[in-house]
């Protein structure tokens, strides 16, 4: 009897068992037909999401691009109903010469670049023609150590004069061939953290600067290189455009970046962030008090058929009718009339007449 029990519980055990591994097994049979379906759909979405590569900063001090990075998420957020996309920093540092190649060519490393309007990148990618800075990498003033200011001041008196005066540049960097082009005395320097290195050294006198960038530079460095200043009196200008460039057969995202760039100028969140990055960074600079240069870029540069004007710099300060000229940088209300709000009573130079005011011949 107690043998018969015993064979009836192994059987019940072994009988259960099944059942449950077969029930186990038919769940897993349904969990797998439940899961295919997700995971094909995970790797389908994956495909469909637009990887953009832009290049990473050339250092940990360099944050030149910012802006422009987030100047094409915002265009890419106007534009999300034509898919999904993600934003990619490259795993390589790389310089300006080696961006343009891996743009241009088939399965680069990069999908974007920010580049000026030079002549010649347009045989290998495809620009879109929309300007990112307001012009303002055209506008240079100098960084420069200490005593170099006492040099300029007596020596240049001209714009042949400031030529004489050597010019530290990048190699690939756009206003090299615009300043040798010009007759500038010009030293090159192969990275972006090497011509502040070159500049404390003394193998050139001025690092040329956009007015929208060189307070940061200068901010970034002043603790590792309390030497190097601002320039207090010169602005060289000439016409230079920063804009986005793809591979020249992909038209699509071009098209793209192009409708976004243009709601977000309407609508002005392109402003907004362009306030955000530089508003402060320019009005420090004296820009009204300083000697203005003006070379020419046409023979390096390819033309904007009449640029609305928000896309000027002058446009832009002339909204701003701020007194740019005086220390306390105080907004003027009655432009061009005298500040007489300000309590310092100095005139307030028109905004409407910016670019004449000490012009240089």
């Amino acid at each position: 009897m107690n043998k018969f029990l015993l064979m009836m519980i192994l059987t019940f055990v072994i009988f259960g068992t099944y059942l449950i591994n077969q029930n186990d097994l038919s769940s897993m049979i349904k969990q797998e037909i439940i899961t295919e379906p997700i995971r094909n759909k995970e790797i389908k979405n994956d495909e469909k999401v637009l990887k953009i590569i832009y290049p990473f900063q050339e250092s940990v001090f360099d944050t030149r691009n910012r802006y422009q990075w987030e100047v094409l998420e915002a265009a890419m957020e106007e534009t999300k109903e034509e898919g999904q996309y993600e934003l990619i920093p490259s795993k390589v540092k790389m310089s300006e010469a080696r961006e343009i190649v891996e743009v241009s060519k088939k399965n680069g490393l990069l999908t974007v670049l920010r580049q000026a309007n030079l002549k010649g990148l347009e045989d290998s990618m495809l620009p879109i023609k929309i300007p990112l800075l307001k012009g303002t990498l055209g506008w240079r003033v100098f960084l420069i150590r200490k005593e170099t200011q006492k040099l300029l001041d007596k020596e240049v008196t001209s714009l042949e004069k400031l030529k004489t005066i050597r010019h530290g540049t990048g190699t690939s960097w756009a206003d090299n061939p615009i300043l040798r082009g010009n007759g500038f005395a010009v030293t090159e320097g192969s990275n972006y953290d090497g011509l502040f290195s070159m500049l404390e050294s003394g193998r050139f006198q001025v690092l040329p600067r956009g007015i929208n960038e060189c307070l940061k530079e200068l901010n970034e460095r002043k603790k590792n290189s309390p030497d190097i200043v601002l320039e207090k009196k010169i602005i060289l200008r000439y016409k230079l455009f920063d804009f986005f460039w793809v591979n020249k057969k992909n038209v699509k995202l071009a098209n793209r970046i192009e409708r976004g760039l243009l709601k977000i100028r309407e609508n002005g969140i392109m402003d907004n962030i362009f306030n955000k990055y530089f508003e402060n960074d320019m009005l420090p600079l004296g820009l009204y008090g300083r000697t203005i240069y003006d070379i020419s870029s046409e023979k390096f540069t390819f033309p904007i058929k009449n640029p609305p004007e928000e896309y000027l710099m002058e446009s832009y300060l002339r909204k701003k009718q701020r007194c740019w000229m005086l220390d306390c940088k105080s907004v003027c209300k009655q432009c061009p009339e005298k500040c007489w709000q300000l309590a310092c009573k100095k005139l307030c130079v028109s905004c409407r007449n910016y670019g004449k005011l000490n012009k240089a011949k």
